[in-house]
Parts: structure tokens; C-alpha cells; sequence
């Protein structure tokens, strides 16, 4: 139907593949951020509910698997709809996750 193409019409198809993969990335990082502060705030201020902290339960390793998940999905999908390579809009994505990793580290620093 004339009109109703999509704004990305012209790429490849690998383009269009991807931009679901980085949505579903970013997507399910979001969720994840948002149960990790749901469980950060019951298991403070709830006694007794210590457990339901994800901290004391993923540590370091889930903070970066969200950071490294919203990173990846940000990243992809920018590059793919500024007009990148497929190839490249993955290496893009790639060093978005990188990025937001060292941004976790770096300023929620890991405990010893």
C-alpha cells in the first residue's frame, strides 16, 4: 500500500532483523532495571527482607549484565537508524555495552 512503507525502507534486511534484536536488548535491560530498583528499595526498607535485595544476590555481575544489556540495545539501535553498515552498527553496539559497563563500574563501585 503506497505510503504505509516503513521510514527504514532500502536496508537490508539485516538492518531490519537487528533493530529487533537491540529493541529486545534494551527492552528486557529496562525491566531488568526497574526489578533490580523494586528489589533494591523492599529489600532496605522492609525488615526482614533482606534476601529480596539483588545486590547481596547478583552483586557486581548483574549490575553489569543490566548495564551491558541497556548499552548494547541504546547503541545497535542508534546506529542502525543513523544509516550505519549492519556490521558496523554491531561493533556499535558492542562498544555501547562496553561503555555502560565502565560507566557502572566506574561510578557504583564494587564492594570488597
Amino acid at each position: 500500500m503506497p505510503g504505509c512503507e516503513p521510514s527504514w525502507k532500502g536496508r537490508s534486511v539485516y538492518a531490519d532483523r537487528m533493530v529487533w534484536v537491540y529493541a529486545v536488548a534494551l527492552i528486557a535491560g529496562l525491566l531488568m532495571l526497574l526489578t533490580w530498583m523494586i528489589g533494591a528499595a523492599v529489600g532496605a526498607w522492609v525488615d526482614g527482607w533482606d534476601f529480596a535485595d539483588p545486590e547481596r544476590r547478583f552483586g557486581a555481575t548483574g549490575r553489569f549484565v543490566v548495564a551491558g544489556s541497556i548499552g548494547f540495545g541504546m547503541a545497535g539501535m542508534s546506529a542502525t537508524f543513523a544509516g550505519f553498515h549492519p556490521g558496523l552498527a554491531l561493533v556499535a553496539a558492542l562498544l555501547g555495552a562496553a561503555a555502560l559497563v565502565l560507566v557502572a563500574r566506574t561510578f557504583a563501585p564494587v564492594e570488597v
